[in-house]
């Protein structure tokens, strides 16, 4: 794989997390979109991007890498995701029962 491509996948991974950023900051405006629905994509792009690159940069050290550093990383942030992912889907579940 190109040197551009990779950059491709973790700018993607990037815009996932602006996405997710912009979701939690203009839920209100957001109403209208099947949020619960969105989240899930916005999240499975993130996980497809971030292993896609770390196939590509660690392909005989993926597994060593996952069971230390990288993997501690990524619970660290999948909870922070979680937490924020959770909060939407409540407020907007909650505004819609009060209609």
């Amino acid at each position: 794989m190109r040197k551009w491509e990779l950059a491709r996948y973790l700018i993607e991974a990037k815009k996932n997390i602006d996405s997710l950023l912009y979701i939690e900051n203009n839920e209100k405006i957001l109403d209208n979109i099947n949020l619960r629905e969105k989240i899930t994509n916005i999240m499975q792009q993130f996980y497809i991007n971030c292993c896609i690159v770390l196939d590509q940069c660690f392909p005989k050290d993926k597994k060593q890498i996952c069971e230390n550093e990288i993997k501690n990383q990524f619970i660290t942030k999948e909870i922070s995701f979680m937490l924020i992912r959770i909060k939407i889907i409540e407020e907007h579940t909650m505004k819609h029962q009060k209609k």
